[in-house]
């Protein structure tokens, strides 16, 4: 579970951050993609506790 919820956090993190190699993504864009993996690369229910823990 623990390795679950890091993964997205994790991802997030990467996704709005800006690296040397690239930009920062906006935070609408980074969530979009994170819905879009819901199921492939990320587990459903932590998603959605993701989601409504930024609400």
């Amino acid at each position: 579970m623990e390795a679950r919820i890091v993964a997205i956090v994790d991802v997030f993190d990467a996704l709005t951050s800006r690296r040397p190699y690239k930009d920062s993504w906006s935070v609408e864009r980074a969530l979009s993609f994170i819905n879009e993996q819901k199921g492939k690369h990320f587990d459903p229910s932590i998603v959605m506790s993701f989601f409504c823990y930024l609400m």
